[in-house]
């Protein structure tokens, strides 16, 4: 009995430590946006573009999990995912210029999409995160030492998202759904109007709000996709997966438009707006919800 808890616990923290590497390999160039674009000599809105193929490869890439994990055992299949995506970060560690830093991460995306629809991961935040590094450094009086902090701060209020859904989503998933896009809108869109002149201390609260959100809105998006899958869990994991990732990819694009056009601040205000229609579309469902009962 004890043995057997042991080793569900032990695959239980492989499997978070693999999913740590997974997530932080995807978006370490976000982190590291200013330093890429002055090594490459990019402009940070092409940098982002490593997000954008690795997210859509990854898409693709998902759509194999089905077909894989029907022929591979799931431990060979994860163990050598886990392989590429070294390989990939081990390139791209070395890479010496901008394409062959496509390349390298273009490897490890295809590793990506199946890993997280094996998995059961779980988007359309990437349009500003993606610049959120950038975006800092123009609050008054940062550092980067400050920067790190505030990155950090925001991972860590993903935690609290988390704490915050395993209390919440059983009984309340839709408007618990709604109430992130709302929170994560009203971040993105008070951040994009009014900028770092808003200084420190609202940045931070800002970013912490955004942070919980974002992380509300993964975990019940998950849950929603895996209580309708029923027995389908993989393929409806696969589809998820490669929905997400394309959204990400194309959040990337609209962000990195806007980075042109308006600047970083142009980034966080469009993918403000951009949830508004997925927030319209909740509030219907719901309304449509409601009155099914009255008309039936």
């Amino acid at each position: 009995m004890i043995n057997s808890a042991l080793r569900v616990w032990c695959a239980v923290s492989v499997l978070c430590i693999a999913s740590f590497t997974m997530v932080t390999s995807e978006f370490a160039p976000i982190g590291l946006l200013s330093q890429l674009s002055a090594d490459l000599d990019q402009a940070p809105s092409t940098v982002g573009l490593t997000v954008t193929l690795y997210a859509w490869i990854g898409a693709a890439s998902g759509l194999l999990s089905n077909w894989l994990n029907r022929r591979v055992p799931r431990k060979a299949l994860l163990i050598g995912l886990m392989l590429i995506l070294a390989l990939s970060n081990g390139l791209a560690a070395v890479s010496p210029e901008f394409s062959s830093l496509l390349g390298a991460r273009a490897v490890g995306a295809l590793a990506h999409g199946v890993f997280w629809a094996i998995v059961a991961a779980t988007a359309a935040h990437f349009g500003a995160y993606t610049f959120v590094e950038p975006f800092i450094g123009q609050v008054p009086g940062i550092t980067s030492y400050l920067i790190a902090v505030l990155l950090f701060a925001f991972g860590a209020a993903g935690f609290l998202g988390n704490l915050l859904s395993a209390l919440f989503i059983d009984r309340y998933l839709k408007a618990f759904i709604l109430l992130a896009l709302v929170a994560m809108a009203l971040a993105l869109v008070t951040l994009g109007s009014y900028g770092p002149l808003l200084g420190f201390a609202p940045v931070v609260t800002l970013l912490v709000i955004w942070g919980v959100a974002i992380s509300a809105l993964f975990t019940g998006l998950q849950t929603w996709v895996l209580r309708i899958a029923g027995d389908h869990m993989v393929p409806a994991t696969a589809l998820h997966t490669a929905v997400l990732n394309s959204a990400i990819g194309l959040g990337v694009i609209i962000g990195g438009s806007a980075l042109d056009v308006a600047g970083f601040k142009g980034a966080m205000l469009s993918a403000g707006v951009v949830i508004v229609p997925a927030i319209v579309l909740m509030i219907a469902a719901g309304l449509r919800a409601r009155a099914a009962p009255v008309l039936s």
